[in-house]
């Protein structure tokens, strides 16, 4: 483990504990109801490992709020809570260096303060605060978080980028508290991460399967508010794939019926969300127009057999680019070679003119 975070976790949670204790030891007027805290009956928790010991202190602490307090007490307890929940989070976000062990106990921990701790304190607070919250709230917007993101980005982003999505728009309307969270409490591990604080959600390294709808929820001192953002990640780009012939020559029989198409024997177009936006060629060597069209969706090559000597052997030479979707592209070279007959060649090799049998 990362000894230095977890040092500092443990002495952020005594700080509360011993700060919380000299609160509940002040006899302050003004007091609110109390927490009323009943804490989970788990036969099965063995506190054995540091993050479960933690978590009884945290009950500890918890149970001696239940004498009446004041609203301050509540609030100052909120805060400390918070701040341990983001000392832990910060303590996994190098979960490598963690006994799966304690990750899992430091899991629970982190859930156990958001999913009860925090919200726990908070309806406490709804009514321990209730006469200052009154007084605020006839100067103040007393409404509950406005969160907005956009729906859909329209934008895939590509996997390994880190990808940043703001609020598109964000009203705190808060007197003492506010905090945004993943509202589906799945553990989406240290890559995907929500600001407390600004509802920014962050996702490090993007991976495809990071692809879908994110549900947030907004909760400030008078109510709470939930929004969705959808997003997709998709495959980096990759480069089409296209082969002609055997290592790019290809070779034609002159005759009497020759073949106009040339077909690839290799062809692929990057990836599963891409097509071919085109296929071209260029002419290297040899007299131009004995190729008569090239299709741009499968580099399929039509001969214009009608340019094309009946009885002379020749060579041409093409450069044929393929580019897909997403602009990436291909190069390869292609030879087109025009042999005679068998029967009618030559010796010493590819005749210029076939011989006439």
């Amino acid at each position: 483990m990362n000894s230095m975070k977890k040092y500092l976790a443990i002495i952020l949670l005594k700080s509360l504990l011993l700060a919380s204790c000299a609160d509940t030891s002040s006899n302050r007027s003004g007091a609110g109801s109390g927490l009323n805290y009943t804490p989970p009956v788990n036969p099965q928790l063995q506190p054995t490992g540091e993050y479960a010991q933690m978590k009884q202190q945290i009950i500890a602490h918890l149970l001696s709020l239940n004498e009446n307090q004041e609203c301050s007490v509540l609030e100052n307890a909120l805060s400390s809570f918070q701040s341990e929940r983001d000392a832990l989070n910060n303590t996994f976000s190098n979960p490598q260096s963690i006994h799966p062990q304690d990750q899992r106990d430091l899991l629970d921990l982190i859930s156990y303060l958001n999913e009860h701790v925090i919200d726990h304190i908070r309806e406490a607070i709804k009514s321990a605060c209730q006469n200052e919250h009154d007084e605020y709230c006839d100067n103040n917007d007393c409404s509950a978080p406005e969160l907005e993101y956009n729906m859909v980005i329209q934008q895939p982003y590509q996997e390994g980028s880190r990808i940043t999505i703001q609020p598109s728009k964000l009203e705190e309307n808060k007197k003492d508290y506010f905090e945004c969270r993943f509202l589906d409490n799945v553990n989406h591990g240290s890559r995907i991460t929500i600001n407390h604080n600004t509802c920014v959600i962050t996702i490090e390294d993007a991976q495809e399967s990071d692809s879908g709808t994110y549900t947030v929820e907004a909760k400030n001192d008078w109510g709470e508010t939930t929004a969705e953002v959808t997003i997709q990640v998709v495959p980096e780009p990759v480069a089409p794939t296209v082969e002609y012939g055997i290592d790019g020559v290809v070779t034609i029989i002159l005759n009497d019926n020759i073949n106009p198409w040339i077909l690839p024997t290799t062809m692929e177009t990057g990836d599963a969300h891409n097509n071919l936006r085109s296929c071209e060629y260029e002419n290297i060597s040899g007299s131009p127009g004995v190729i008569k069209n090239i299709n741009g969706t499968n580099c399929h090559i039509e001969l214009n057999v009608d340019v094309i000597p009946p009885n002379q052997a020749s060579i041409y030479q093409f450069t044929i680019t393929a580019r897909n979707q997403s602009n990436e592209e291909t190069s390869v070279n292609l030879e087109i070679q025009f042999q005679c007959p068998p029967s009618q060649q030559g010796g010493g090799g590819v005749p210029i003119t076939c011989m006439d049998q």
